[in-house]
């Protein structure tokens, strides 16, 4: 693939399950076998494949079609992280296929032992159809990254070759997923941006974000103008209604919570108070729960 430099700006959001052609290529056809034979199995199926259409319009849903709205709004290029494909330009043509990280045709079903997902993400990398991220990010002027839990693993390392002031990113609970040289770059976005007219899922939380920022925020200042314009916003939101309500829980309740939301919100007093009362709708009187946290952590 080129590794032509380009300094427009560059959005860059996850695959989506969702495909606008039926699936040629199946994942349910690869054997139950180590991540290396899987993997080479994989590669092999996608040299063989035709290519249908453009990466861009491939995929479907609401998360993918606010990544590409934001990519147009800002003239954009656009590129996708696919477990399936690798790092792919959203000009690329690719062939349709379902094979996911999670759900259906997953990795994780065909993959005997624990899955690598460096190794993983270096063999995809290799595919016929991925480009390389690191020349990719080179001499943008603003890279603007959509990211989850699950594929930040992914590209973390080609990422902290962005300097921090060409950076941003969008996402939730990143905090155990992402290199500390990064988690600045991360946008202080938080459940309150439901209640300023970006209402959706959890899933599409990372492109909601992006979408906002696009529209209320940039102004081409520097990453700590952004967080702090970010931050501001926020505070004129609220936080949503639970959507279950429990009732009151003892001490050993709140510590296995606790213990729960740690690789989930990171070892954050206060983010994780919000997450708790705003999220799971469990009460707990801001004193009680200083005191739970600092025993459960030091004990963690």
């Amino acid at each position: 693939m080129s590794t032509t430099h380009s300094s427009r700006r560059l959005v860059v959001t996850w695959c989506s399950a969702v495909k606008r052609r039926a699936p040629s290529l199946q994942g349910s056809a690869l054997p139950r076998a180590a991540q290396p034979q899987i993997a080479e199995a994989w590669l092999d199926m996608l040299r063989h494949a035709k290519p249908t259409d453009r990466a861009d319009e491939v995929y479907g849903g609401r998360s993918f079609g606010l990544a590409k709205g934001v990519a147009r709004q800002f003239d954009a290029d656009l590129a996708i992280v696919s477990a399936g494909l690798g790092y792919v330009k959203g000009e690329t043509r690719v062939p349709s296929y379902d094979f996911t990280l999670a759900r259906g045709n997953s990795l994780g079903s065909h993959v005997l032992g624990g899955i690598d997902v460096h190794k993983w993400w270096k063999a995809m990398l290799g595919g016929p159809f991925s480009s390389s991220p690191t020349d990719d990010f080179a001499s943008r002027q603003l890279v603007l990254v959509c990211l989850s839990r699950a594929y930040a693993p992914f590209v973390a390392p080609e990422l902290s070759s962005v300097p921090t002031e060409r950076l941003r990113i969008f996402g939730t609970s990143l905090n155990g997923a992402l290199p500390e040289s990064l988690k600045a770059c991360v946008l202080p976005y938080d459940d309150r941006l439901a209640s300023l007219g970006f209402t959706g899922t959890r899933s599409d939380f990372a492109q909601r974000a992006l979408a906002h920022y696009a529209t209320h925020v940039h102004s081409g200042g520097s990453l700590a103008d952004d967080r702090a314009r970010v931050l501001a916003t926020m505070k004129g939101g609220h936080y949503p209604m639970p959507t279950k309500i429990h009732a009151s829980v003892d001490d050993d309740a709140i510590r296995a919570w606790i213990r729960k939301l740690l690789p989930i919100v990171g070892a954050r007093r206060s983010p994780m108070l919000q997450h708790l009362r705003h999220v799971e709708g469990i009460a707990c009187e801001q004193r009680r729960f200083a005191r739970l946290f600092a025993e459960t952590v030091e004990r963690t």
